[in-house]
C-alpha cells in the first residue's frame, strides 16, 4: 500500500485550505476507472502538526516523544509528503498560520530542522510537495522586475524560501522537492494543483499595496460615517447619499464641490483601483501545470527545474554546487 502523507501547517483546526488539499490529494490517488482499486492500495493521511512545531519551537520537543515517533512511523513509508503551509509574495523567511500572513509560524531554518525531527534517515528518497503560495518565489517579487517563469538567476535563485529550506534539510535528508511561484489552490474533486499566473499576481501585490496605503482606514471609516449619518436622516437622504455615490463611482473624473462629496470621492477612487486589480486577476485565472519548480540534489550537484516554463516544457535553472 502506497502512502501519501499531508502535514498540516496551514490551519489550527484542520478547517479551511487543508480540507480541500486533504480532499485534492485523496482524489487524485483514487480517481479514474479503478478507483476502488486504487482506494484499497493508496492510504492518504492528514497529520495535524501544530501542536509539535510549537513544542519544537520553544525546545520542548524530543525524538523519544511519543507523538514524534508516531510521526516518524508514518512518515517513514511514506511514498509522498505534502508540507502544507501559508507564504506571501514579498517574504522569503518566513511561513504563516494564515494566507494573509500577520505574525510569522516560523522562519525556513526551523521549519527545515522542524521536519528532519519527523523524517527519518532512510535510504530512498523522500518525495516532498512544499504546498505554500509564493514559496519558490525569489526576492525580486515584482513581476515587472524579474520574470519568475523565465530564466532566473541562480543568484535569484537563492532567496527564495523554498531553495533556502531545501538547502538545509537536503543535507541530511534525501530528498526531492517541488514548490510554487504564485499562490497555490487545489481542486477538491480532480485533486489538480493550480497556480496564480504572473500577471494576477502582480496585481494581487498592487492591491495589497493600495490597501496598505495610509489614507486608505481613514478614507474607509470617513465614509461609512457619511452612510450612517445618512441613513439616520431617513429614506430621501440617504437615497441621495447613496445616488451621490453612485455618481461618483461612474465618473472616474466628477470633481468634489465640498467635504460630503469629497469623502465619497476618496472612498470610490480607492474601491476604483481595488476592483481593477480583482479585474485583472479574475481574468488571468490559477493555472494547472504553471509555476512549479523542482529541487533534487545528488551528491553535491545541485538542480533546479522549472517544470512548465513559458513554452510548456522543462527549463534548466540551475545545475551546479549548492551554496
Amino acid at each position: 500500500m502506497s502512502r501519501y502523507i499531508v502535514i498540516n501547517l496551514a490551519d489550527r483546526g484542520g478547517f479551511g485550505a487543508i480540507s480541500s488539499l486533504f480532499a485534492g490529494v485523496t482524489a487524485r490517488r483514487t480517481r479514474g476507472a479503478f478507483a476502488s482499486l486504487f482506494l484499497a492500495q493508496h492510504e492518504v493521511e492528514l497529520i495535524d502538526a501544530f501542536d509539535l512545531l510549537d513544542d519544537d519551537l520553544i525546545g520542548q520537543l524530543h525524538y523519544g516523544d511519543h507523538r514524534v515517533q508516531a510521526v516518524r512511523n508514518r512518515i517513514l513509508g511514506a511514498k509522498k509528503i505534502y508540507l502544507a503551509t501559508h507564504g506571501i509574495a514579498t517574504d522569503v523567511d518566513n511561513c504563516f498560520a494564515s494566507a494573509a500572513g500577520g505574525l510569522a509560524l516560523c522562519n525556513y531554518r526551523q521549519l527545515a530542522s522542524f521536519m528532519m525531527a519527523l523524517m527519518p534517515t532512510r535510504d530512498t528518497t523522500y518525495d516532498l510537495a512544499l504546498v505554500m503560495c509564493y514559496g519558490a518565489r525569489t526576492q525580486t517579487y515584482r513581476t515587472t522586475q524579474l520574470d519568475q517563469q523565465g530564466m532566473v538567476p541562480v543568484q535569484e535563485l537563492r532567496t527564495s524560501f523554498a531553495y533556502k529550506f531545501f538547502r538545509e534539510i537536503s543535507r541530511h535528508r534525501k530528498i526531492r522537492m517541488t514548490a510554487r511561484t504564485g499562490a497555490v489552490g487545489f481542486d477538491s474533486t480532480t485533486g489538480r494543483s493550480t497556480v496564480e499566473q504572473e500577471i494576477a499576481v502582480e496585481a494581487s501585490i498592487d492591491k495589497e499595496v493600495l490597501l496598505r496605503q495610509p489614507n486608505v482606514i481613514p478614507a474607509t471609516q470617513a465614509y461609512r460615517q457619511a452612510e450612517i449619518q445618512a441613513a439616520n436622516g431617513g429614506n430621501d437622504t440617504y437615497d441621495a447619499f447613496r445616488q451621490l455615490s453612485q455618481a461618483f463611482k461612474a465618473d472616474p473624473n466628477r470633481v468634489a464641490g465640498n467635504a460630503e462629496e469629497q469623502v465619497i470621492q476618496d472612498y470610490q477612487d480607492i474601491i476604483r483601483q481595488k476592483e481593477q486589480y480583482i479585474a485583472i486577476m479574475d481574468a488571468n485565472m490559477p493555472q494547472a501545470k504553471y509555476g512549479k519548480i523542482v529541487y533534487t540534489r545528488t551528491g553535491g550537484t545541485l538542480r533546479i527545474v522549472n517544470k512548465y516554463a513559458h513554452n510548456g516544457g522543462e527549463l534548466l535553472l540551475y545545475q551546479g554546487l549548492m551554496t
